[in-house]
């Protein structure tokens, strides 16, 4: 499927953090989409999984977008948290252009 020129994936609703880190270190992704309900109120495991990400995308370029009402970095060092769909799309626009 193409989403404002991007190609995506679905990985899964319980995919491990370590397989999508895996994925973006062999330079088969170039951006991670996460999101997280309201039913993920641990900030410290997001965190760890945020930060984990990070440092797998980086070094790549890789664009990371932390979606959904979970307890996500609100201000993270590196990539996008998002709050609706307009945020996305508006983000998607601006790295498709």
């Amino acid at each position: 499927m193409l989403v404002r020129r991007w190609s995506c994936r679905w990985a899964g609703r319980r995919t491990p953090a370590e397989d999508v880190e895996e994925m973006v270190r062999r330079g088969q992704v170039q951006m991670v989409a996460l999101s997280a309900s309201a039913a993920s109120p641990d900030a410290k495991k997001l965190g760890l999984q945020y930060r984990g990400l990070a440092e797998a995308a980086r070094p790549r370029g890789a664009v990371i977008a932390l979606g959904g009402a979970g307890a996500w970095p609100e201000d993270p060092a590196y990539g996008h948290r998002l709050h609706s769909f307009r945020e996305l799309s508006s983000l998607l626009s601006r790295l498709s252009s």
